[in-house]
């Protein structure tokens, strides 16, 4: 990856939100965010359902929702 281009706390919010953190919509919601690219595997995938998010696509490697 190319992590190093990213502040530690970027990278940290980012492990925090594919997480499913208890603060994962307020960091979408604070970024303005309409659109979620993420591997299939992920626990904010289940989240981003549950909260009514729409699946635009899915494959073996990725998901996409939009709010």
């Amino acid at each position: 990856g190319r992590t190093d281009l990213f502040e530690d706390e970027i990278i940290a919010e980012w492990i925090d939100l594919i997480q499913a953190d208890e603060d994962w919509q307020q960091t979408l919601d604070g970024n303005d965010v309409d659109y979620v690219l993420v591997e299939p595997n992920r626990p904010l995938v289940n989240e981003l359902l549950l909260a009514g998010w729409t699946l635009v696509y899915e494959d073996s490697l990725s998901v996409l929702f939009r709010k």
